[in-house]
């Protein structure tokens, strides 16, 4: 009897230790799942604060100028993927490719970025007046959308790098953040605005997206000193032009 109770002992304990040693080793699915949730977070809780705004909104705004600010949105929207140009899906699958390289690449690629954006951004102020007249907006509205567009495509290079590096955590909160301050900032400002009221929900959009983005350039440029490569430049479009 005393050998057996022995036994079994040794043998629940044994049982115990390889329990607890799966339980604490992050596989492959708790992994996915963990991470998973924390972008579903994220995502129901910005859509859930931008659902909410909209009764506000709309009762703050006269239809013309809610409308103004939908077509704002929407330029927004399509200049957001044209200046992005893939790159963000690039990032993420050039991660996971076991380069040691990866923060050179990171660097050319969003100096590429920056260099693009800005000779594109000065060619469609050249011809502003005619692109604000095919969008029916005014020109001002429509620079403040591209230059918008600019500074939320650069935030989605950092985010594609939060992907990347499994940092689904503050994926998240940064864009509950964003979408929080964005939403709330906007409000106040159109309670200011004596007039044109649907400004202050572009210059709030506008504010709060180019500081989300001088947040990323510091995180990505922050302590890397590498040469531009074309090769990487090259990876990258092969990559992302086919999906943008």
């Amino acid at each position: 009897m005393l050998t057996n109770y022995i036994n079994n002992s040794i043998l629940l304990e044994k049982i115990i230790n390889i329990r607890n040693k799966v339980l604490s080793r992050e596989t492959p699915l708790a992994s996915f799942l963990g991470h998973s949730k924390n972008y579903l977070r994220g995502d129901i809780a910005g859509r859930g604060i931008s659902f909410l705004s909209i009764p506000i909104l709309t009762r703050l705004l006269t239809t013309q100028e809610y409308g103004i600010v939908a077509i704002y949105l929407t330029i927004v929207q399509i200049f957001s993927n044209i200046f992005g140009l893939g790159i963000r899906g690039a990032i993420t699958r050039y991660y996971f490719e076991d380069s040691n390289d990866f923060n050179k690449f990171l660097s050319t690629n969003t100096l590429f970025f920056l260099f693009f954006n800005i000779f594109t951004i000065s060619f469609l102020y050249l011809f502003s007046s005619y692109t604000a007249t095919f969008f029916d907006v005014s020109k001002k509205v429509f620079l403040i959308g591209i230059l918008t567009a600019f500074f939320n495509a650069s935030f989605f290079l950092y985010k594609a790098f939060l992907i990347a590096d499994k940092q689904s955590n503050r994926f998240a909160v940064l864009g509950i953040v964003q979408t929080a301050l964005v939403i709330s900032i906007s409000i106040v400002w159109v309670l200011i605005l004596d007039s044109n009221k649907y400004l202050g929900r572009i210059y709030g959009q506008m504010v709060v997206v180019s500081g989300f983005a001088v947040f990323a350039f510091y995180h990505i440029f922050k302590g890397i000193s590498a040469p531009f490569r074309i090769s990487h430049v090259s990876y990258a479009e092969a990559f992302g032009l086919p999906i943008l």
